[in-house]
């Protein structure tokens, strides 16, 4: 069973597409010197993934949004925090 069957999962999954859009939009709106205080972010990729989850919804790979959840989302968090705290 994968983490979209049943509907509490297919409901989860599109929430967590949801919020990717939304991560995609913020980032296609950030400010260059705040965007470049954070080197190595995929800004391209995170608008892309945006744009790809918006519009082009049938190329959406559950196994690599589950891997973008599980390894990326957190050091973006981190990286967003410092520099509001800074």
């Amino acid at each position: 069973m994968d983490a979209t069957s049943g509907p509490v999962g297919r409901m989860a999954y599109d929430a967590v597409l949801h919020n990717l859009m939304l991560i995609g939009e913020a980032a296609n709106s950030i400010r260059e010197d705040l965007s470049t205080a954070l080197p190595g972010t995929p800004w391209h990729s995170i608008i892309g993934l945006r744009n790809i989850v918006a519009h082009e919804y049938f190329r959406v790979r559950p196994d690599l949004i589950a891997d973008i959840v599980d390894n990326d989302l957190r050091s973006l968090a981190i990286g967003l925090r410092r520099l509001l705290d800074d």
